[in-house]
């Protein structure tokens, strides 16, 4: 199965750098811009979680009030959507690692 990946990762690669994108392969090795998306304010765990959960509720709110204003045709919704899923899966998992329950705040 690992090989399937290996070869498919490969030629992935190969149709992306025909395209003129950068491959698949350099994309996982590094975060060319992590310095610019980093917080300056998360330090430690507590900051990461406090930010985790700050961006979280940003999103959420977000999609309540797109929800409440019937903007699900808005071409956001989706992106508001899946990032707050994102914040919340992330926070989940956060929390199991930490020990605690992924279902409480």
């Amino acid at each position: 199965m690992q090989g399937d990946c290996v070869m498919a990762q490969d030629a992935l690669d190969a149709r992306m750098k025909a395209a003129g994108m950068t491959p698949l392969s350099e994309m996982l090795k590094h975060i060319p811009v992590g310095g610019f998306l980093a917080n300056a304010g998360v330090t430690d765990l507590e900051s990461f979680e406090a930010w985790l959960k700050m961006r979280r509720e940003e999103m959420l709110r977000m999609q309540a009030t797109m929800e409440l204003e019937s903007k699900q045709g808005d071409e956001l919704y989706e992106w508001v959507l899946s990032h707050a899923a994102v914040f919340t899966e992330v926070l989940c998992n956060f929390q199991k690692a930490m020990g605690r329950s992924p279902t409480e705040l």
